[in-house]
């Protein structure tokens, strides 16, 4: 009786809104971060009542033990996937006072478009250089609901539900609950967690159980170059062997992947398409792998030095490093 009554509630709990269920605004103290982002103050809408390093342990626990062996997507939400999902909202809190580094990128980038060839407002142009025409959309954001629905199903949406001092998208978090329960997404505590999670795990102390002596693979439009040193970056963390998918730098919103290019068996797969990563990740099932969505990491396993560029890029070892 006690089992019944139990699992009556945590079904009333998940037919809450999101909204309502975020109760517990976390402090992301994460293990090997706390120098790095001792000032950050970044507290994540969670679900449950537990510390965020407990919360990243299981995290981390689930992600190891599914490499190689079950498909588990995660997707990460954060400013880009908003305006994307809900429409571009202004700024609030110190973001409105001033433009940061990513913001110049973006406009500089739109400029630059712009130039080459006609731009309408109602087109879509990301910080990562996707380009989508406005007759597309429609289409679009209805395969961008199925690819969401298909990685909460499957795995895990990893959304920048955060309070900082900064208040860095904040005001779409309201607005993203309500898309998300109006478009059949359930959000619980093994579907759910935090952005931070994917790049605390990809550059902090437990990259080295999730890089080492794996096979790993790569989504990527990087050019030769960049994929040389990609590579050279992930054997010097012990990756066994390096593989590459080819993806496009524009359009991986419309990509079609072609896996037969890779050698299995595969244990992990990082993937760097921006907004249109969701596309990817659901196309990797055969895999039957752990396939994160990784933007940045990947780009800084070229460039180290973007590591400063974000919070969690960098952990306490690597600042301790750069400062001796």
């Amino acid at each position: 009786m006690r089992d019944e009554t139990a699992n009556q509630l945590a079904e009333e709990r998940g037919r809450l809104a999101l909204r309502r269920r975020l109760l517990y605004e976390t402090h992301l103290l994460l293990p090997g971060f706390e120098m790095a982002t001792r000032e950050a103050a970044i507290m994540q809408l969670m679900l449950g009542p537990e510390p965020a390093a407990l919360q990243f342990e299981r995290f981390t626990e689930r992600v190891l033990s599914a490499m190689g062996k079950k498909y588990l997507p995660v997707y990460r939400m954060a400013d880009g996937e908003f305006a994307f999902a809900v429409g571009r909202r202004a700024p609030i809190g110190r973001q409105a006072r001033s433009m940061s580094a990513r913001t110049w990128w973006r406009r500089l980038a739109g400029i630059a478009r712009r130039v080459c060839k006609p731009f309408r407002a109602s087109d879509i142009s990301t910080m990562w250089g996707e380009s989508y025409t406005a007759a597309e959309l429609p289409a679009m954001r209805r395969a961008y609901v199925q690819h969401l629905q298909h990685i909460a199903h499957k795995g895990i949406l990893a959304i920048h539900f955060t309070r900082s001092p900064g208040r860095f998208s904040e005001e779409y978090i309201d607005l993203v609950c309500e898309w998300l329960d109006r478009n059949g997404m359930e959000l619980g505590e093994l579907n759910y967690t935090s952005f931070y999670f994917v790049y605390a795990l990809l550059n902090g102390p437990q990259r080295r159980s999730l890089y080492g002596r794996h096979r790993i693979a790569v989504a990527t439009s990087a050019d030769r170059h960049k994929r040389t040193l990609i590579e050279a970056s992930l054997r010097s963390e012990g990756a066994l062997d390096v593989q590459f998918l080819p993806i496009s730098p524009t359009r991986t919103m419309t990509d079609n992947v072609d896996l037969a290019i890779l050698e299995p068996p595969i244990d992990l797969v990082l993937v760097a398409g921006g907004i249109g990563s969701a596309n990817i990740l659901a196309q990797l099932e055969p895999l039957q792998t752990v396939c994160l969505d990784a933007g940045v990491c990947v780009e800084c396993l070229a460039d180290p030095r973007l590591k400063t560029e974000r919070s969690f890029l960098i952990d306490d070892a690597g600042l301790l490093d750069r400062r001796e």
